[in-house]
């Protein structure tokens, strides 16, 4: 009876190869799959509009143009990753992971508190300035955390943490 034991060991160091090519190509990947300069700045740009907007009627008195400027303003945060996406930029269209979606939870959690205060802002009849400062911890915050989901996520790519958006 003839053993295959030296076949199955040259089976599995072939399939162990294989992994690591794999692992390889993984992190070669994750490292292309970056945002570009511009992004984080556009957004950043778009949640500062989106922050202040709700405070809007104390500054101008126009509840028109409060709507008028946060139609415009999730127009554009929606259509900003899918025009870079169609112009061939690699970026997933969800998070990849469980810090990714933590970050992600935090970016929008932020938005809606700032926005919500922006709100309050003018409900009171507040100054110009409270809604300055809205506009610049949003600002702030959307280019940290979206920094931060950048990192996060090519880590969880090149790791191979990737859930699927799941």
């Amino acid at each position: 009876m003839a053993s295959d034991f030296g076949a199955t060991r040259r089976d599995a160091a072939a399939a162990r190869a294989a992994l690591d090519a794999l692992g390889d190509d993984r992190s070669r990947l994750a490292a292309r799959v970056t945002t570009p300069r511009w992004y984080h700045p556009v957004v950043a740009a778009l949640a500062t509009a989106a922050s202040v907007a709700p405070g809007l009627p104390a500054a101008t008195g126009d509840v028109a143009w409060t709507a008028s400027v946060l139609a415009v303003v999730v127009i554009l945060l929606v259509a900003v990753p899918l025009l870079a996406r169609r112009r061939g930029i690699a970026m997933p269209a969800h998070p990849t992971g469980r810090r990714t979606r933590a970050l992600l939870a935090a970016m929008v959690s932020t938005l809606i508190v700032l926005m919500l205060g922006s709100g309050a802002v003018s409900a009171l009849d507040g100054s110009a300035w409270l809604l300055a400062g809205i506009g610049a911890l949003a600002c702030s915050a959307t280019l940290l955390l979206g920094l931060a989901y950048d990192r996060a996520q090519r880590a969880e790519l090149a790791a191979g943490e990737a859930t699927g958006g799941r």
